[in-house]
């Protein structure tokens, strides 16, 4: 498609500056997938051209006057033969980042002249653009869209000599006036996501001879008559410098060029209630495994098993909202702290368990080895012979130490790995035996959720339920019984089970404290750090 800023003639003399003023209509659109965005815009092009009014209006009157004569182009296309601009100069632009042009764009341009010599051009541009962005702060992000236009300069290749009698001075691109909006009236956003902040116009210009140059990843071949990346060696055609140095046939060219920076600001609130605020959910939904007991380690394994499955899920949701990008943004380095975090928090649950439980364990172990260590005794006297499966506790009376051999016993205990014992040693073993029957007994109650002095749970539970459904003259009888004593006996407990109950306990709360204040103190840091407006085009 043709360029809607596309112009006609050669300058004439008195032409020297063209000032390019730029009005923001409505942003229509930003497409963060595709990096695109489009938009609606009033341009308005003046320079001085002392022929200008004369032309339109001696054109104009040959129009009306002469029915032979036909108008090639209208100064406006919104009013139908008004006035014929033919013969005047028309400054050309080209939108160099022009993804397209919609083809059911409404097309509107004027044509203003004056006696004093001055002429504007209004032309409206609805079009979608290309540029690179940038969005690792979102969704506190801010950057700049960019318009650039490049101005086609008639001179740059045309000896204005034989036409004008003398040299053509040049013409110079100058922004002029711009705004956010022009005509587009109504409350409400400026576009889906995005408001505009700021609108800039600048100027710049740039050596095309430099630009080839700096940007050819290859160079031009050697038998290239028209170079862009000329070569240094073997080099046989093209043009050269006044040294004879090969030359790029740009070298000495300014394009110049204007581009309109459009500032928009994303609209966090939505995309902070949709992408933050679940993630900060689980995480606060984790802190809840502190009040669990330090030995409930199968209830806190299922809280953070569930919260990284949903986790897991609001991630899901989460790519379709998140930009495509080459880096981490925020919202994903959240997300990956809080998958860190319920991990942590496994680890530690584990470890305070072991530590809680580490006397329990080590009574088990006893109890495992006392227990194969009767068995042992039981088999070796032969009272598993014939399919018996007497109890572990009548290894206790199978052999009187009065009434065994010494050397039968002797050979026996050697046989399983045992010391020999005499008399003395084997009631000994007998006491030793009852005890740690008692303590294996204690280890499993304690196992099974009972605390030494105090009833088990499922006991207490069903006593309140019978209590609640119990007739009248029940609970009479009931209430005349002492209630059950809340005092936990500390006969059973050891020093080691109250240091290791103290120390898990302090180490829950010491790391539930460091998490949550870390996890905070990271979100805070991920989000203030990065965040505010990112300049693309800066070096």
């Amino acid at each position: 498609m043709d360029s809607p800023l596309k112009g006609t003639g050669i300058p004439p003399l008195d032409t020297t500056a063209i000032y390019v003023s730029a009005y923001l209509d409505r942003l229509l659109a930003v497409n963060q997938d595709d990096y695109r965005w489009e938009g609606a815009l009033y341009f308005y092009i003046s320079w001085t051209s002392a022929d200008a009014y004369r032309l339109v209006m001696e054109n104009t009157k040959k129009m009306f006057s002469n029915s032979s004569f036909t108008c090639q182009f209208m100064c406006s296309n919104i009013v139908d033969k008004m006035l014929c601009c033919d013969d005047i100069y028309l400054p050309s632009f080209f939108f160099k980042n022009a993804y397209g042009f919609p083809q059911d764009r409404e097309i509107l341009y004027n044509i203003y002249t004056a006696s004093n010599g001055s002429v504007l051009w209004e032309v409206r541009v609805h079009g979608q653009y290309y540029q690179p962005m940038d969005f690792r702060h979102f969704p506190f992000d801010s950057f700049d869209l960019l318009l650039e236009l490049r101005f086609f300069n008639p001179l740059a290749i045309i000896d204005t000599t034989d036409l004008y009698g003398k040299p053509h001075p040049g013409v110079t691109i100058y922004p002029s006036s711009g705004g956010q909006k022009l005509f587009t009236y109504g409350r409400g956003d400026d576009a889906s996501y995005w408001a505009v902040t700021d609108f800039s116009l600048e100027g710049y210009e740039v050596d095309m001879g430099e630009w080839f140059y700096d940007n050819s990843a290859l160079a031009s071949n050697p038998g290239d008559p028209m170079p862009l990346a000329p070569v240094n060696d073997n080099w046989t055609a093209g043009a050269v410098d006044r040294d004879g140095n090969p030359a790029n046939v740009y070298s000495g060219v300014t394009d110049q060029l204007l581009a309109v920076l459009i500032t928009i600001e994303r609209f966090w609130k939505p995309s902070l209630i949709n992408s933050v605020l679940p993630v900060v959910l689980v995480f606060l939904l984790g802190m809840f495994i502190f009040v669990c007991e330090e030995d409930d380690l199968t209830t806190r394994i299922e809280i953070v098993v569930t919260l990284f499955l949903a986790l897991t899920a609001v991630q899901f949701v989460l790519i379709g909202s998140v930009p495509t990008s080459s880096y981490v943004v925020p919202t994903q380095q959240l997300v990956l702290a809080t998958y860190v975090f319920l991990f942590l928090l496994a680890v530690e649950s584990i470890i305070v368990y072991r530590i809680v439980m580490h006397h329990q364990k080590r009574q088990r172990a006893l109890r495992r080895r006392e227990a194969y260590r009767r068995y042992c005794k039981l088999r070796d006297r032969g009272k598993l012979k014939g399919g018996n499966n007497p109890p572990l506790s009548a290894a206790d009376t199978i052999t009187p130490a009065a009434s065994r051999d010494a050397t039968f016993d002797a050979a026996e205990c050697a046989e399983n790995g045992e010391a020999s014992k005499g008399a003395a040693a084997a009631a000994a073993d007998a006491l030793q035996d009852a005890a740690a029957e008692q303590a294996a007994a204690q280890a499993e109650a304690m196992a099974a959720g009972a605390t030494p002095g105090k009833r088990p749970r499922r006991q207490r539970w069903q006593e309140t339920f019978s209590l609640c459904f119990r007739g009248p003259h029940e609970k009479a009888q009931q209430g005349s019984r002492q209630p059950p004593s809340r005092f936990v006996s500390f006969s059973h407990m050891t020093a080691d089970e109250a240091y290791a109950e103290w120390l898990g306990h302090m180490v829950d709360n010491v790391f539930g404290c460091v998490m949550g204040l870390s996890y905070v103190i990271l979100a805070i840091l991920i989000f203030t750090l990065q965040h505010g407006y990112i300049d693309l085009f800066s070096d």
